[in-house]
């Protein structure tokens, strides 16, 4: 099993011509292998910087402990693809928040 930090945030950037659309199932089959009892709470279409991307939220357990997985997958402007996946404890409020903001801060180039 691949143990991740306690939280952590990424941003990926590739070539639009590398965008998927994975269904629930297929998302849920892709990450079952690092993360054994994941869950999905929601599978949503939603904007990132007014973009159209898919959120995908799902829980999990490491260590004993129960996260938050949030993806915003196949956020494309332009020619870019963009992909923001979030993973945090369940438990901590005060880090849900911060990370929200900085979701709500993400400005994509204007460029693509």
């Amino acid at each position: 099993m691949l143990f991740r930090s306690k939280c952590e945030f990424s941003i990926y950037v590739t070539g639009a011509e590398y965008k998927t659309n994975r269904t629930q199932d297929e998302y849920l089959r892709d990450f079952r292998y690092e993360m054994p009892d994941m869950k999905i709470e929601s599978f949503t279409t939603e904007k990132l910087d007014g973009t159209d991307c898919t959120k995908i939220v799902s829980t999990y357990s490491q260590e004993g402990a129960k996260f938050v997985r949030i993806d915003y997958d196949n956020a494309i402007r332009g020619s870019i693809l963009y992909d923001v996946i979030i993973m945090r404890p369940s438990e901590n409020s005060e880090l849900e928040s911060v990370l929200n903001n900085i979701v709500e801060s993400i400005k994509f180039s204007a460029k693509g």
